[in-house]
């Protein structure tokens, strides 16, 4: 079962079209919406509340038997704070991190080095310092180009786990991978679905 969290200019519906392709090839596909997102209502989104999201999505998939070793996270920028999180609370056997920042406060920084980011961001999403902590499988994927999270920091993230393989994408933008190399994405994507477990 691949489990996605999506962007943050995104809604739950943003990769139908890649989430049919991964039904056609076998896999099973969970679309995960925030709360202040598209149709979820309630309270605001913040970075615990997005976690709170996540483990009762991953907690319905567990009530319905699928463990933990049958699920593939898949996180596109914001979401693979949240992808990565869940895969260091051992929510997850595999996991593919899409144009992953090292954190929220450091993106900002590199974008307006004098902003005091780590005080002034109250979501920091520090998935470099949980990397080292996470011990599944991952693909990191990240386009050269990215003019919103920095290239350097999906290597940085892939280098920081262990055994991760990441896949650069020659001159993908933030939000066009998937457009520019959908096969071999998705390619990818099932190759390391293929290493899960019953």
């Amino acid at each position: 079962i691949v489990v996605h969290f999506h962007n943050n200019s995104e809604t739950a519906s943003a990769p139908l079209a890649i989430a049919r392709e991964l039904r056609a090839r076998g896999l099973g596909v969970l679309l995960v919406e925030y709360r202040g997102y598209g149709m979820s209502r309630g309270s605001e989104p913040s970075e615990q509340g997005l976690y709170l999201d996540a483990e009762a999505a991953l907690d319905m998939l567990s009530q319905r038997g699928i463990t933990a070793s049958r699920i593939l996270l898949w996180g596109t920028s914001l979401g693979t704070g949240v992808a990565a999180e869940m895969a260091q609370r051992g929510r997850a056997g595999a996991l593919v991190l899409v144009s992953p920042y090292t954190s929220i406060p450091a993106l900002v920084r590199d974008a307006a080095p004098m902003v005091p980011a780590d005080t002034l961001m109250p979501d920091h999403f520090d998935t470099l310092a949980k990397a080292s902590q996470i011990r599944v499988p991952t693909l990191v994927i990240h386009g050269d180009a990215d003019e919103i999270v920095p290239f350097w920091m999906g290597q940085r993230v892939a280098g920081a786990i262990e055994g991760a393989t990441f896949l650069r994408v020659p001159g993908g933008h933030h939000g066009d991978l998937f457009a520019r190399d959908g096969a071999h994405l998705v390619d990818a994507m099932v190759t390391l679905a293929g290493t899960l477990h019953s």
